[in-house]
């Protein structure tokens, strides 16, 4: 067993990670000489890590201080082999709520310079995420992304942004391919959905210019109504409002689209 805060210290980096860390591992490799004892180097086995805790999210500034910290991290990480998928299973606290974390990548491809396929899904009472795409070395990001919670009012009074009394912004869902650079943003095929209300949109945003430059197009496939009126409204029966057709995705009738950029 390893001192995860120790272990940090003697190498020299700052960052404010605890834990302990245990390993069960395997080496083997053969070769005439180093390059190819490391090009033949096989290892497999697992790596612990139990009552971690991380401080360095960047989070404090946007939200709150107890935003900026992991804790109770307790991870497990599978390697089969260096040319294997490494698969994690594990949990970890955030602002006092437990989420079940399990993730899969492929490190062969990222040590070749390539991307680097991953899976990843974040799963706790308020909020269930996942990714299923490729990494590359540069940070950008290319594949699906889901965003679920029973609850978005609720959500948003949990993270410190509450809003003003009201009805709705209960059950919301946001699932679509995403394309994810230094530059920017774009997301295409995503379908969301609020309180009843769903459809399917497409923009992007650019982050390259003096300000950001926004496109977005959207086109609503339902519109629910009953969440926002009161339960007056509901049994007076005025809000006879049937499904909207569904929409051809050659033609979305009913979309909105709006780009904003500098004057």
């Amino acid at each position: 067993m390893v001192d995860l805060a120790q272990l940090m210290a003697f190498a020299g980096r700052s960052e404010a990670l605890t834990g302990t860390l245990t390993s069960h591992l395997s080496y083997a490799s053969e070769g005439a000489t180093s390059e190819a004892l490391l090009a033949n180097m096989e290892v497999q086995g697992t790596v612990r890590l139990d009552g971690g805790s991380y401080a360095g999210l960047g989070l404090a500034e946007a939200l709150d201080a107890a935003a900026d910290r992991l804790d109770n991290i307790d991870v497990e990480v599978a390697i089969a082999g260096l040319d294997q998928p490494v698969k994690a299973s594990g949990g970890l606290d955030w602002r006092g709520e437990r989420f079940a974390l399990s993730a899969t990548a492929s490190p062969a491809a990222m040590l070749a310079g390539k991307p680097m396929p991953v899976q990843a899904s974040l799963s706790g009472n308020r909020l269930s995420a996942g990714v299923t795409g490729t990494a590359a070395p540069d940070g950008a990001f290319d594949g699906r992304v889901s965003v679920r919670t029973p609850d978005l009012r609720g959500l948003l009074a949990w993270v410190g942004r509450p809003l003003g009394p009201g009805g709705g912004l209960g059950p919301f869902s946001v699932s679509g391919r995403f394309n994810a650079t230094p530059d920017g943003l774009s997301f295409e095929e995503t379908d969301v959905s609020l309180d009843g209300t769903s459809g399917r949109g497409e923009g992007s945003i650019q982050l390259s210019g003096a300000v950001p430059v926004i496109k977005a197009s959207f086109a609503l496939e339902q519109i629910a109504l009953d969440p926002y009126l009161g339960q007056t409204a509901r049994r007076q029966g005025r809000v006879a409002m049937p499904p909207l057709p569904p929409l051809s995705r050659r033609q979305p009738v009913g979309a909105r689209s709006r780009s904003i950029s500098p004057d």
